[in-house]
């Protein structure tokens, strides 16, 4: 199972799953899936809206033409944040196109002294020391991503980025 996509809707966060199987996923004639926070689904690759910041847990229920049945558990596997601020952006850089496709590149008017990028469950995606006042960040995957971004002069500022391969 893996979150594809997370996409922050006003206050609320929508996550887009998928089941990923060695076996065919058509030999399933069941799934239930359950997000964490009481909500199901019985789609083969449902979307959910978290409506409330936390920890998530999720789990998926699977079961095949035979009946046999198999389930995958992942714990705090989601983690809506919120009062994530994009600081320091207003002429000092820019993160261009966003959202973004393939790439977004960082420009600034210092040098980039160290870039970080993290996924939305805060995994470290990226660690970058370009010293330029540019740099290319290739797409790590569909979905939210967090930049945080230290300047020559130690200036630091959060930015957040959407990618949509």
């Amino acid at each position: 199972m893996e979150a594809k996509q997370i996409v922050k809707q006003s206050d609320q966060w929508k996550v887009f799953f998928s089941m990923k199987a060695n076996a065919n996923p058509q030999s399933f004639k069941y799934y239930y899936w359950k997000f964490g926070d009481g909500e199901t689904s019985q789609a083969t690759n449902p979307s959910h809206t978290y409506k409330a910041p936390g920890n998530y847990s999720v789990s998926l229920r699977i079961i095949n033409e035979d009946g046999c049945m198999g389930t995958v558990s992942k714990e705090d596997y989601i983690s809506v944040v919120v009062g994530v601020e994009e600081e320091g952006f207003q002429e000092a850089i820019s993160i261009v196109p966003n959202p973004a496709t393939y790439e977004s590149l960082i420009i600034s008017q210092n040098l980039l002294k160290e870039i970080w990028l993290y996924n939305a469950l805060g995994d470290e995606i990226l660690h970058a020391k370009p010293m330029t006042k540019t740099h290319k960040i290739l797409s790590p995957g569909s979905g939210l991503f967090f930049i945080r971004i230290v300047d020559i002069d130690n200036n630091i500022y959060f930015k957040k980025v959407i990618f949509n391969d």
